[in-house]
């Protein structure tokens, strides 16, 4: 899987944001989801690395929302364009926060955008997760 980590290595100065896109998760759908397709639920969407940190997770359908709202506000900064969602990879920083690995045509939408990174934001509100993502680029 190519690698566009969650921030980049350059600083404030030289990057550009080239697009923001933003996404609600319904937890109680997630759960919903996870009760009646299991495993072919999280192999669709997930992949194997982030259903495993998912379901190890306290509260399993919280943490799988704040990634698939990630994973769909990807989507929207890659101009709409559907790769399957396993392209899309959301993952813990060492030091906080999530960042996002891209593989296949998620990979190649992002090059043909100049995306070489992302800067990623998840509340979560009740039954609600929201993510703000940032696609940036050089200047």
């Amino acid at each position: 899987m190519s690698s566009v980590p969650g921030t980049g290595q350059a600083s404030h100065a030289t990057r550009r944001v080239i697009a923001v896109g933003v996404d609600l998760a319904d937890v109680t759908e997630v759960r919903k989801s996870l009760r009646n397709f299991g495993e072919s639920y999280l192999e669709r969407v997930f992949t194997s690395t982030e259903a495993s940190h998912g379901l190890q997770a306290a509260d399993p359908a919280t943490e799988l929302a704040c990634m698939f709202s990630v994973k769909e506000a990807v989507v929207k900064v890659l101009a709409d364009v559907q790769p399957p969602w396993t392209a899309i990879e959301v993952s813990p920083r060492p030091e906080g926060g999530l960042e996002v690995h891209l593989a296949g045509e998620a990979a190649y939408c992002a090059e043909l955008r100049g995306i070489d990174s992302f800067a990623v934001n998840v509340s979560l509100d009740g039954a609600l997760a929201t993510a703000v993502v940032f696609a940036m680029g050089p200047s």
